[in-house]
């Protein structure tokens, strides 16, 4: 292996060679002459075409597949595919394709959340109902804040009263009485659809769905026992 310098005084060598042989080949017959290969000029004019249609994503197999260029013209003259990405005014290295949703995407999918929801969409509640980190927030926005404002929203919900253990209760209760008591219990797909508070938050207070049902039937046998009392009583008294 040389050096760096060597390699390209080789590559510039070769390149004079070819030149060379290219002018020679004009004086053979038409019908005996080999194949034209690209030169300098048209391998970099190509490059910067489909750099401009690509940009960073451009790789190796894309630009041999949409030229006629091959591996060898490009160490002609270029030594390498590296080099002929930065004489194109790209990177050395090829970016890796994006994956996940797009910025438009994500813009929607928060503006559809407001209007189920409200205003006051958190990082957390927006995660859960797209399943989307906040990574692809900050790759595509550069924050959750700006992807809020991308939306029409303001940068920063605004700041919630502490939801007590007794508020989540009785919120699944009453979804779960509205669906008329479905057993073996509420799923969390069903309370997601109108439940006021997200799942993180009802976990963070009752410890698991299991321990929610527990909690909600404990809540409901309690209250129904309370509305049976108030009942008998109301009945004995007149």
């Amino acid at each position: 292996m040389g050096t760096t310098r060597e390699r390209d005084r080789s590559a510039v060598r070769s390149a004079e060679k070819w030149a060379a042989a290219d002018e020679f080949s004009r004086l053979v017959p038409a019908e005996l002459r080999l194949p034209r290969r690209p030169g300098y000029d048209e391998i970099l004019a190509e490059a910067k075409r489909l750099a401009a249609e690509y940009g960073e994503s451009l790789s190796r197999r894309t630009f041999l597949a949409e030229t006629r260029v091959t591996n060898w013209d490009i160490g002609v003259w270029f030594v390498n595919w590296s080099k002929l990405r930065l004489a194109a005014g790209l990177r050395a290295k090829a970016s890796a394709p994006r994956t996940g949703p797009t910025a438009a995407e994500m813009t929607a999918a928060m503006r559809r959340l407001a209007a189920e929801i409200g205003p006051d969409v958190t990082r957390e509640q927006f995660s859960e109902a797209t399943g989307w980190n906040s990574q692809m927030a900050r790759s595509r926005f550069g924050g959750f804040g700006r992807l809020r404002e991308s939306a029409g929203l303001p940068a920063r919900p605004r700041p919630k009263r502490r939801v007590t253990r007794e508020a989540v209760v009785v919120d699944v209760a009453r979804m779960w009485t509205e669906l008329g008591r479905p057993e073996p219990f509420l799923t969390q797909q069903q309370y997601r659809s109108g439940g006021r508070h997200g799942t993180n938050t009802v976990y963070e207070h009752l410890g698991s769905w299991a321990g929610t049902a527990a909690a909600v039937r404990d809540y409901l046998d309690g209250a129904d026992a309370t509305e049976a009392g108030t009942l008998a009583a109301g009945r004995s008294g007149g």
